[in-house]
């Protein structure tokens, strides 16, 4: 009708639900297309293929802590 105003809203929960599922799809055509992905798992680049095995391409450091944080 004339002068209603129709406002669709993205919620965070919306976001994160829709963006979650987009990840797992991408992640499972990958697993078709390639048959491995590679992903961040705890502090190490894995290689992960389809029939479950991991190959560690990396192990990260944490340098969190090398530098002092001071907040102003």
């Amino acid at each position: 009708m004339a002068g209603e105003v129709h406002t669709t809203y993205l919620t965070k929960r919306d976001l994160v639900s829709k963006s979650q599922k987009a990840i797992r799809e991408a992640s499972e055509r990958a697993y078709e297309v390639a048959g491995f992905v590679v992903k961040k798992q705890g502090n190490q680049i894995v290689k992960a293929f389809k029939d479950g095995t991991i190959e560690v391409l990396i192990q990260l450091t944490d340098h969190s802590n090398d530098f002092p944080l001071a907040l102003d």
